[in-house]
């Protein structure tokens, strides 16, 4: 009897861990019958014909890869593709990492796809944007190659003369493209000063470059070296404000942040992006003289003598000047 009900028991037992198998898998089946679908058909998908039909249409989209537990700077990724600038208008699939095993396996599928989708859309020849994108591993190019029929083009190709040979609408040198710059906003990223001051000849909104990690005019004036164009900004007015173009995003909480140049009161410490304000920006030059004694005075000097004008950069707090020196 004894033995007889041990074998029930452990005939119990195995029934029992046989039903909590069959129920795991069960609940598996349900959270992951998607993931397993998804994984077949991104492997039953050829990314280089699709890509290759998209570009025959003229869509140049790019799909990205978002990762949750990346931080925010690097959350989003481009697989098989390097870009100085992108825009979500220009993104055309997105997938989201996961966690786990099946979310895993998708994942690196996902990717995988994208890869090759995206490397063939960028290798395209008629891709038009090959001065801001390139297959991982290469640069893109310096300058656009492509046919020139819009501002932002013909500023991207380097030559005022494409420039001067359009003929635009009221206000289309201030409006912004798909990447979101305008006119102006592209030459001040590409730091081209004299097409900056090309569009200014053609009636371009000189505070109007559409993003705020360019320099200003008067900040590219300045970092060039250019002082003669640099006083004749001051004389129309232009001021010692704006984005520097110095500072990474990372270094301030918000667009506004990037013109502080001192801490907003006394009690807080010197700012990340303090250096590369527009005090920073003087002294890296090797034009500016730190006045500390209260308010934030920047006098801005130049190697003849004549100067370029000085103001109030920013108030409310004091530092030292060695600070700034060692920027």
């Amino acid at each position: 009897m004894r033995l007889r009900w041990i074998a029930v028991l452990v005939t119990a037992l195995l029934a029992f861990g046989g039903a909590t198998t069959a129920a795991h898998a069960d609940d598996c089946d349900n959270l992951c019958q998607s993931l397993k679908v998804k994984i077949q058909h991104l492997k039953s998908r050829d990314p280089v014909a699709e890509a290759h039909a998209a570009v025959t249409k003229g869509d140049f989209r790019l799909g990205q890869m978002f990762y949750t537990n990346r931080s925010p700077d690097v959350a989003l990724d481009k697989p098989g593709v390097v870009c100085n600038d992108w825009s979500e208008s220009l993104i055309r699939m997105e997938t989201e990492a996961g966690d786990g095993p099946l979310a895993d396996e998708h994942t690196a599928a996902a990717a995988a796809f994208l890869e090759r989708y995206n490397r063939t859309v960028v290798s395209a020849p008629t891709f038009p944007y090959h001065d801001i994108c390139a297959v991982a591993g290469e640069k893109p190019d310096d300058r656009y190659t492509g046919p020139v029929t819009t501002a932002a083009q013909a500023v991207r190709s380097g030559e005022v003369a494409k420039l001067k040979s359009l003929t635009f609408a009221r206000g289309a040198l201030d409006e912004g493209d798909v990447l979101n710059l305008t006119p102006l906003g592209w030459a001040l990223r590409r730091r081209d000063l004299n097409m900056a001051l090309a569009l200014l000849d053609l009636g371009a909104d000189p505070d109007n470059a559409g993003v705020f990690d360019v320099p200003s005019l008067l900040g590219l004036a300045i970092l060039q070296g250019r002082y003669d164009i640099a006083r004749t900004l001051r004389a129309k007015g232009r001021a010692l404000y704006g984005p520097t173009g110095l500072c990474p995003p990372s270094a301030a909480d918000s667009p506004t942040d990037w013109n502080m140049n001192a801490p907003l009161h006394d009690s807080q410490p010197v700012r990340a992006n303090a250096a590369c304000g527009w005090a920073g920006l003087l002294i890296r030059a090797s034009v500016g003289v730190l006045v500390v004694g209260g308010p934030l005075t920047m006098v801005a000097l130049v190697t003849d003598g004549r100067g370029i004008g000085g103001g109030e950069v920013s108030g409310g707090g004091t530092v030292k000047s060695s600070f700034w020196y060692g920027a």
